[in-house]
């Protein structure tokens, strides 16, 4: 099994070097075989825009390849709603250096999620992206640090009646 992708401008993208590639399956005939592979690892799809994969099986007994229909995926950024940097503690990973809790939304065409990310914005290094799940883009949401434990608390409105409370470490 394999992938062929292409960018925004169609043109190919390569896998990276070194990456692990799917181990040769042999299916019998009338078996089904459903596989979730994330890509990130195995090819440099990490830039904005879209992106266009279509899946690829060798048929060894034939010898021919068949092919997927092709699905379109997109890399964006969210929304930042709020920040705040926090200095790392004294006596953990990373002691000295600040991090940065982002509160961020995605607009969907269907819906609109919540999501954070963790980042040392001095050297670009996102740590971390959490997703929250959807939420009601109108309701408000609380949230606060907590230097002492340097952790992020966020209670957000998910539907009318449900408030989910997170807690997020770094």
């Amino acid at each position: 099994m394999g992938f062929e992708i292409t960018g925004s401008e169609e043109q190919p993208i390569a896998p990276l070097s070194g990456a692990n590639r799917e181990s040769p399956l042999r299916i019998q005939a009338g078996q089904r075989v459903t596989r979730q592979i994330d890509l990130t690892p195995l090819y440099p799809v990490n830039e904005f825009g879209a992106y266009h994969v279509r899946t690829n099986i060798y048929f060894a007994d034939l010898g021919k390849f068949f092919y997927s229909g092709t699905r379109v995926f997109e890399v964006t950024d969210a929304r930042p709603i709020w920040q705040q940097t926090v200095g790392v503690p004294a006596g953990t990973g990373g002691s000295g250096d600040v991090r940065t809790y982002s509160l961020m939304t995605n607009r969907f065409p269907d819906h609109t999620s919540l999501y954070v990310r963790v980042q040392e914005q001095r050297y670009g290094v996102v740590y971390a992206t959490y997703s929250l799940g959807r939420t009601i883009v109108s309701s408000s949401r609380k949230r606060r640090s907590n230097r002492a434990i340097n952790c992020m608390f966020c209670i957000a409105c998910f539907a009318r009646l449900v408030v989910c409370p997170h807690r997020i470490e770094r």
